[in-house]
């Protein structure tokens, strides 16, 4: 026998493949902080579609098994546009640290190529009248 309405997994899957959609666009937008407020929605869902999948009925259902394979394709596709969030990041705070030591230390590479400082001074803040 097949859950109906909200619960049904027609209704789930498709509730999942909206909060994907949402994660993806602000992923895209670059509003990381705004994913955090639908994890435990998102986690909550995967737990009742886990439950449905589990079920016999469900497994052999063609029409559940391509809905999923849908959202599975989606979260992958979610996955790694946050792993190149995660990488853009990273690359940006990289940028911010060799502009901040830019102005503190002078370096040259040595005859045997390893890096060496020849100025290092403590950072100062520049104060414009």
């Amino acid at each position: 026998m097949r859950l109906l309405g909200q619960f049904g997994p027609r209704a789930q899957l498709s509730r999942l493949r909206k909060l994907l959609g949402t994660q993806r666009q602000e992923l895209r937008q670059g509003r990381l902080a705004a994913l955090a407020s639908g994890t435990q929605q998102l986690e909550a869902l995967l737990d009742q579609i886990v439950e449905l999948e589990s079920k016999r009925s469900y497994r052999n259902d063609p029409a559940f098994t391509e809905a999923l394979a849908e959202c599975r394709i989606a979260a992958q596709s979610n996955l790694a546009l946050l792993e190149a969030s995660r990488a853009g990041l990273a690359a940006a705070r990289k940028q911010l640290q060799d502009i901040e030591t830019a102005g503190s230390q002078l370096s040259t590479y040595t005859g045997s190529g390893l890096k060496k400082n020849i100025i290092r001074t403590e950072p100062q803040v520049e104060k414009r009248s």
